[in-house]
């Protein structure tokens, strides 16, 4: 522990000069080691005063990236500064900045970032921000630019995960289409990067909802894509299963798929035995008027 003393104070220096070339992103980053060693510490009189040394590098840091036109890294250092703000018990102060970042965020969004420089990591994290707000759509916006930049970087497995969340935000805002769409893309990529497990569980999901929309012969192809990447791989038996029940329904097997998807829907999270019930209900309507 004397040596983890001694460490932190060696942050404590690095900031400080930092600090004397006004370079307060740097200071901040010093200064976030010292506040986790303090708070792992129990220094409850010394944890304050650093937190709003770190709070004033995050709000100064801010301040000057605005003032060059980066809103993106500007939001980013606002919305720490009001977490520090927060640990420190100034409400209003954090209230102040999440008033910022909201602006910030919208001009970025309504010029769809236009002549900014914005790294997909960067647009996931507004996505996340917009996500927390409970504005899906605008979230999923920022996820799919996030994702395509990533794709065209060869940044196959991030892009995966963005399309994935677009796919998420899309659904939760009850556009099926689009989130169709998104886990689509997400399982491609996911059986491209070698991630199997992934692409396997996202072509069985696209496929589930295929059969909602009433495209039955491509809910049968996502789901054999499902099996080919299974049979390549160590995949829980989980999977397969899914798969069969997922073909059977693409069929218009409805008797044989509800047998197979009893022995599984108590293993899976309600948000998707939800969109599973919802492929047999298309199914037994499309069954009844046939």
């Amino acid at each position: 522990m004397q040596s983890r003393g001694l460490e932190c104070l060696s942050w404590i220096r690095e900031a400080e000069d930092a600090l004397g070339r006004a370079d307060y992103e740097v200071a901040a980053s010093h200064l976030r080691r010292v506040t986790a060693y303090l708070w792992a510490t129990q220094d409850l009189e010394l944890y304050p005063q650093y937190t709003r040394k770190l709070c004033d590098c995050y709000l100064a840091g801010a301040h000057a990236r605005r003032v060059e036109g980066n809103l993106v890294q500007a939001a980013y250092l606002y919305r720490a500064a009001a977490s520090c703000l927060r640990d420190l018990g100034d409400e209003a102060g954090a209230a102040r900045c999440k008033g910022i970042v909201a602006e910030y965020y919208e001009s970025l969004l309504r010029s769809g970032f236009a002549g900014v420089k914005v790294t997909p990591r960067e647009l996931k994290s507004i996505g996340d921000y917009f996500k927390a707000s409970d504005r899906g759509l605008d979230a999923a916006q920022c996820y799919l630019k996030a994702a395509n930049a990533a794709s065209e970087a060869a940044k196959l497995l991030l892009a995966a995960g963005l399309f994935r969340d677009a796919g998420d935000a899309y659904r939760a805002a009850g556009e099926s289409r689009l989130a169709l769409q998104g886990y689509e893309d997400a399982a491609e990529l996911y059986a491209r990067s070698g991630s199997d497990f992934e692409a396997a569980w996202h072509f069985i999901l696209a496929s589930f909802m295929r059969t909602s929309l009433g495209d039955g012969p491509r809910a049968e192809a996502l789901a054999q894509r499902a099996l080919h990447v299974s049979a390549q791989s160590r995949i829980p038996v989980l999977i397969n299963e899914l798969a069969h029940t997922a073909i059977f329904l693409a069929q218009g097997n409805i008797v044989e798929a509800r047998r197979q998807w009893n022995l599984v829907k108590r293993k899976l999270r309600p948000s998707y035995v939800s969109v599973v019930e919802k492929s047999f209900d298309k199914a037994a309507r499309v069954q009844y008027r046939s």
